[in-house]
Order: C-alpha cells, then sequence, then structure tokens
C-alpha cells in the first residue's frame, strides 16, 4: 500500500482563509460563506475540523459581529443622537446643512434586551415552586370563599343534585389524579 492520500485537493489557503475570516465578521452564515467563496459547506466544516486554529479564528470573527449587534441593540435600545448632513436644493443651487439626528429609545429593543439580560426580573414565565394535590371541587370552594371575602356577601353554593353524575378528576397516564399549583392567597 502506498501513502498517497487519494482526493481531491483542498482549496484551502491563506487568502481564502482570510476571506472566510472577513464575511464572519460582516455575520454571513456558514452556508452563506461557503456560497460566497466557492465552496460546498462540508468543505468548510471539514476545514474548520482540520485546521483547530482556522475554527477559533472563525469563533473570534464571529464573536466580533455578535459584539456589533449587541452594542447596535444597547443603543437603540436607550436612545441615541449623530450628526448628520441634510441637502437642500432651491432655485438650482444646492447647499448642505449639518445637524444632529434624534433616536428615541426603543421599547421593544428594550424589552428584548431585558429578556435577555435580567431574566430573572422580566422573564414571561414564572417558577411557581410546590404542588398541591387538590379535586376540583375544593378548588371551587375556596375561590368562592375568597370571593365573598372581596364581594363582602356570601355567594351561594349550589350543589349538583345527587342523580348527576360527578366528573372524576384529571389523571395521568399512570390512572394518579394530576396536582394543580395553588396560587397563595394574598390577604
Amino acid at each position: 500500500m502506498s501513502d498517497t492520500k487519494v482526493g481531491r485537493r483542498t482549496k484551502f489557503n491563506e487568502v481564502l482563509s482570510d476571506r472566510v475570516i472577513e464575511l464572519a465578521e460582516q455575520g454571513k452564515t456558514d452556508r452563506e460563506i461557503a456560497d460566497e467563496i466557492g465552496v460546498s459547506l462540508a468543505a468548510l466544516s471539514n476545514w474548520k475540523i482540520v485546521r483547530p486554529e482556522f475554527m477559533e479564528s472563525l469563533k473570534v470573527a464571529r464573536s466580533f459581529a455578535d459584539d456589533l449587534v449587541e452594542a447596535s441593540l444597547f443603543q437603540r435600545a436607550i436612545g441615541y443622537s449623530h450628526k448628520a448632513i441634510k441637502w437642500f436644493q432651491h432655485e438650482g443651487v444646492s447647499w448642505s446643512e449639518e445637524y444632529i439626528e434624534h433616536y428615541p429609545p426603543d421599547t421593544t429593543a428594550c424589552i428584548f434586551w431585558l429578556k435577555n439580560r435580567r431574566q430573572d426580573m422580566w422573564r414571561d414565565k414564572f417558577e411557581i415552586k410546590g404542588e398541591v394535590a387538590i379535586s376540583l371541587t375544593d378548588a371551587m370552594k375556596e375561590a368562592r370563599e375568597r370571593a365573598s371575602k372581596r364581594l363582602g356577601h356570601q355567594i351561594i353554593d349550589v350543589e349538583p343534585t345527587p342523580n348527576e353524575p360527578q366528573p372524576e378528576p384529571p389523571k395521568d397516564a399512570g390512572g394518579e389524579t394530576l396536582t394543580l399549583p395553588i396560587p397563595k392567597d394574598e390577604n
């Protein structure tokens, strides 16, 4: 057996590597980079595996693009101003004036930032720890009692007639009664 390698020669070279890094800094995906430089996605993935230094450079380049987006999102969230030039034309005469363009804070950017950076305070879902097994009848009775306290009068409890079938409490696949989290009464 000979020690010669079989297969096509790689297109990888220093110039191509620099171009890939440049494209990654612009925020391009692997698919977009592969299309831009004319190689398959598999070839690009293979280069990352066989050349750890290339993979590390690619990570740094992508981090650069992510940092730019993060800084832009922050600026959009808090609002910003910058110098701008406005061009005018009147009766065939053109001129420009420098002015300050103001962008107010953007609520959507604020929410996005806070939900990702301060998840403990801004997430949509909160975990309720502790579960209590309770029947629907007991839950309804407690709800009526709380409502009676708030309204200041008794809510009449209409009991079903004995001939009416009572619904079974919900059960899981193993036949166990499901548990419902009970919110704490704030009164």
